[in-house]
């Protein structure tokens, strides 16, 4: 059955190549590139395990017990007699959804294991079951079969595996099996969140590094211009790589969601990054220090009389208290930022140290090879 959505969705992804070329009012859309997908098997591997086989002639002999479920594959697939067309028609569907199909086989588990009182135990297990199963475990998982997940050839992150679980789960919660049709729907769905998630992560990742929470220095506006059009041009590459499944108009739709989504990260960005400016609110230094100015020019003058006139003393100290609280103030309000400047002065020494280091290093260069 699974092998039938597949079918569907390969052969409703070709008919819709053309769905979304024009608007409702008639415009174009914008090109989308699209993925070839005629001659691409969509999943890599599928595995069938046969229950309660009965067939093996020595079961102690694991290879050869595999041989031998390799050889009954081999020839259910090879049937085309006319009394098995629609099962004919199923292993074709199967073999152009996969690139692989196996199968392996494992005999009954022992009567222990089927009644009620049964809990659980490994040892109640049939001894050639139990041998059977260890060996059909390590092969599944061996670094022989492991191989990363992919979909048309794009491998499947842990974050995509995840939504397409999610997204074939809900179909089954009606209790009731999805249409091909409600499967290959789910499938676009899954894919073109999947791309937007990518994307995001992608624009993310790039900018994280640029201004991101573990920068400590102010970047300069154009360099950060730049490193968001190029991080955003390149976030937009990896959803136009991965969202290849559904209509023109469907990709478009997520397309314009993720730049959207990618726009409100930028203003955060830059949020983020504003807040670094040293000169950022320059008011908040300008205005108390102006105060503080006035005060001290004022109690400079009032120092001129304050040894024979009791007024000129108090003002004199009332200007000297002013001036010290709003120092107090600038300082106290302002900690973080004196270490951002700190910090960026640091770093500007640190490249001017490095810039004087390298001058003398290629001065000395210089200088042997004029002796040679």
């Amino acid at each position: 059955m699974f092998s039938e959505y597949g079918r569907v969705g390969v052969s409703s992804e070709e008919d819709g190549d053309g769905e979304g070329e024009q608007e409702d009012g008639g415009e174009e859309t914008k090109a989308l590139p699209r993925r070839n997908l005629e001659d691409q098997v969509p999943f890599q591997r599928l595995e069938f395990l046969i229950r309660d086989w009965q067939d093996f002639e020595d079961e102690d002999d694991i290879q050869r017990c595999e041989r031998e479920v390799d050889e009954y594959w081999a020839k259910v697939k090879a049937v085309e007699t006319r009394e098995a067309e629609d099962l004919r028609s199923t292993r074709e569907q199967i073999t152009s959804c996969f690139k692989s199909t196996t199968a392996f086989a494992l005999t009954h588990p022992g009567s222990k294991v089927t009644k009620k009182t049964y809990d659980g135990s490994i040892d109640a297990m049939d001894p050639t079951f139990r041998k059977l199963l260890d060996f059909y475990v390590r092969r599944v998982f061996s670094s022989a079969n492991l191989d990363p997940k992919a979909i048309f050839g794009h491998d499947i992150s842990i974050l995509e595996l995840k939504n397409y679980v999610k997204t074939y789960t809900k179909l089954f919660e009606a209790g009731v099996f999805p249409e091909a049709t409600t499967m290959l729907a789910a499938t676009v769905k899954a894919t073109n969140e999947n791309a937007r998630q990518s994307a995001l992560v992608k624009y993310q990742q790039g900018m994280d590094r640029e201004c991101g929470p573990d920068v400590k220095t102010y970047t300069n506006t154009k360099k950060l211009d730049l490193a968001h059009t190029y991080h955003s041009k390149s976030a937009m590459g990896v959803f136009d790589k991965i969202a290849t499944i559904g209509s023109r108009r469907t990709v478009a739709e997520v397309r314009a969601q993720t730049e959207e989504a990618i726009a409100k990260e930028w203003k955060r960005y830059k949020a983020l990054n504003s807040a670094r400016n040293p000169l950022r609110n320059m008011e908040a230094y300008v205005i108390p220090g102006t105060i503080a100015l006035v005060a001290i020019v004022l109690r400079f003058f009032s120092m001129t009389c304050s040894s024979f006139s009791d007024t000129c003393r108090d003002v004199s100290d009332t200007l000297s208290f002013v001036t010290t609280a709003v120092f107090l103030f600038i300082f106290i309000s302002n900690i973080m930022v004196f270490k951002m400047v700190y910090e960026y002065g640091s770093v500007i020494l640190k490249r001017v140290s490095a810039g004087e280091n390298l001058m003398l290093v290629l001065a000395s260069v210089a200088s042997e090879e004029r002796k040679e």
